[in-house]
């Protein structure tokens, strides 16, 4: 009676681990740098909420208020528009050094940019962009094909 495995078995089993192993590092560094990327969009959140304040108030500068911003190790610096309300996030080497954009809109996606000291009629909507078509694949999906 046999014990134990063939050299072919074990073989079988090497190379299954190997293609594996092959799917999995490059979609687990995909993962890494989509994790990487929703930090940036975590610290705009209050430059939104301010934003939103200013717009609703017919602010000349839609920067008003906004925090000064500290680097991090993935987010390089958030740049705003203060005309536009545009929030520019840009990314340091470990998220790609790609850059995503935030823009605001009265009402539905693309039909009417926020401008300063103009009231919005309906309620504002936010969009994201990415710099550039190769750097989509990092970005969460709602930032995706704008």
């Amino acid at each position: 009676m046999q014990k134990g495995f063939t050299l072919i078995e074990l073989m079988i089993v090497v190379a299954i681990i190997g293609v594996l192993a092959a799917i999995a590092v490059p979609a687990y560094q995909l993962y890494m740098v989509r994790a990487k990327v929703t930090e940036g969009l975590e610290l705009t959140i209050p430059y939104k909420t301010i934003i939103v304040e200013n717009v609703g108030t017919g602010a000349s500068d839609l920067t008003k208020g906004l925090p000064n911003f500290a680097p991090t190790n993935i987010v390089a610096d958030i740049e705003t528009s203060k005309d536009t309300g545009k929030i520019t996030i840009s990314y340091t080497d470990k998220a790609q050094n790609m850059q995503l954009f935030l823009t605001p809109y009265d009402g539905a996606e693309g039909v009417k940019p926020i401008a300063a000291a103009v009231v919005p009629e309906k309620q504002i909507t936010w969009v994201c962009s990415v710099d550039k078509p190769e750097n989509e694949k990092y970005a969460p999906a709602n930032c995706r094909g704008h």
